[in-house]
């Protein structure tokens, strides 16, 4: 369990760190648009770059108020029993990483829904096992919705 926790850890770190990087690419853009003198043709998308960059501080938020939460929670029991317990028995998952069992069984099982939120969205393995598993179970259905999130522009 301690490791799940900081696997979540990480990827939220790692989320932030992304909105950030997004958020700086915006401000650069934006600057740009700003610079150019060409405010007024260009304010729909100055808006935009604004709203986005606030809903991704808004998440950037939750995400460290979280990643907070379990670290102290990880501070707090880190001695109790119940992180001495052994891992989940393993399951035919199509040989997906023991670190990424929990999170591909929640997935597969419809818990976890696959999108941007989702702690292993940026892990191209775990996409390509998802991917497997749903071929291998021919729910190309499935698999229309996975490609479809992962590259939302490329199915239009």
């Amino acid at each position: 369990m301690i490791e799940l926790m900081k696997q979540a850890i990480e990827a939220l770190k790692t989320k932030v760190n992304s909105n950030l990087e997004e958020i700086k690419n915006n401000e650069i853009l934006f600057r740009k648009m700003f610079s150019e003198g060409k405010v007024k043709d260009f304010a729909d998308d100055m808006n935009n770059i604004l709203e986005n960059n606030k809903q991704l501080l808004s998440e950037n938020f939750d995400f460290i108020n979280v990643q907070l939460s379990l670290l102290k929670f990880l501070e707090k029991y880190k001695l109790q029993e119940v992180f001495n317990e052994s891992r989940l028995e393993e399951t035919n998952t199509n040989n997906v990483e023991p670190e990424q069992i929990d999170y591909f069984e929640m997935t597969i099982a419809g818990k976890l829904i696959f999108n941007k939120e989702h702690p292993m969205y940026y892990d191209s393995a775990f996409f390509n096992n998802l991917m497997s598993y749903f071929e291998s179970h021919e729910n190309y259905e499935k698999c229309a919705e996975l490609l479809k999130v992962k590259n939302p522009s490329k199915l239009l």
